[in-house]
């Protein structure tokens, strides 16, 4: 059942999302396209073998707060080196520490994210795919990025995320009560995303619609309709993946090789 799932989310996903005749504007590598990669996926059978990462695996990781998603996800990950392929490791990724914690038999240790060129999990719950390369290669208005960028949707023009940890706001009388009960108010956290339309290396954050329409060049027009039309808050990021796939659906697919 969750093969049939996964494959039917890739389905879905080849066939709004890949779609553009120029390799040079995707995002993801090829090694991470297709089928083949979330089949190892589902069927892993335990954790890959620890010789698959000799070298690259630094201390022992510790709880963090921090982690984009507090589950374990099936994972899999190409790294720089030898452009290796490394899948079936238990993972979550640390966005203050910029790491991987990487589950093992015998306990968590954590990889360094610059030696991570992209990754790809499947959501322990949903089952669903989640798609992240390496922000080294990325420019922000000329600044270079750091960690891990999530591809929402590949294609011409893709829609990258970058999630970053806030402290979530807490009202006076909460915080109140909290100095009653324990004498110091318990931090909590949140993770947020910013987000990016992406022409080649270049990345340009969405922060108002004008800022989101001129990423579509000559479609500007067309797509402000098609938003209008169909109601779209892309203050969301359902909304935005919605106007994405729309704007990449018009070229024509990349092999999956």
């Amino acid at each position: 059942m969750c093969k049939r799932i996964v494959r039917v989310s890739l389905v879905f996903l080849c066939l709004l999302t890949f779609c553009v005749k120029s390799h040079g504007q995707w995002a993801l590598p090829w090694q991470m396209r297709g089928e083949t990669v979330l089949d190892n996926l589902v069927n892993a059978n335990g954790l890959a073998k620890a010789d698959l990462l000799y070298g690259t695996l630094t201390a022992s990781a510790s709880a963090s707060y921090s982690y984009i998603d507090q589950k374990w996800n099936t994972c899999s990950f190409l790294l720089f080196e030898g452009e290796k392929l490394v899948e079936g490791y238990l993972v979550k990724y640390d966005l203050q520490a910029n790491t991987l914690a990487v589950k093992f038999r015998t306990g968590v240790r954590v990889i360094d994210v610059k030696k991570v060129k992209s990754i790809v999990w499947l959501d322990s719950l949903t089952h669903a795919p989640r798609y992240f390369v390496n922000a080294k290669d990325y420019k922000d208005e000329n600044a270079q990025m750091s960690g891990l960028l999530e591809v929402l949707v590949d294609g011409q023009v893709p829609l990258l995320a970058q999630s970053y940890i806030v402290e979530k706001e807490v009202g006076f009388f909460a915080t109140v009560l909290a100095l009653f009960e324990k004498g110091e108010r318990e931090k909590k956290y949140e993770v947020k995303k910013w987000y990016y339309a992406s022409n080649g290396s270049t990345l340009s954050k969405i922060s108002a619609q004008r800022e989101l329409l001129l990423s579509f060049g000559d479609f500007y027009w067309e797509m402000e309709e098609y938003i209008q039309k169909n109601e779209l808050d892309i203050t969301m990021q359902s909304g935005l993946k919605k106007v994405f796939e729309h704007y990449n659906a018009k070229f024509e697919r990349l092999p999956d090789y």
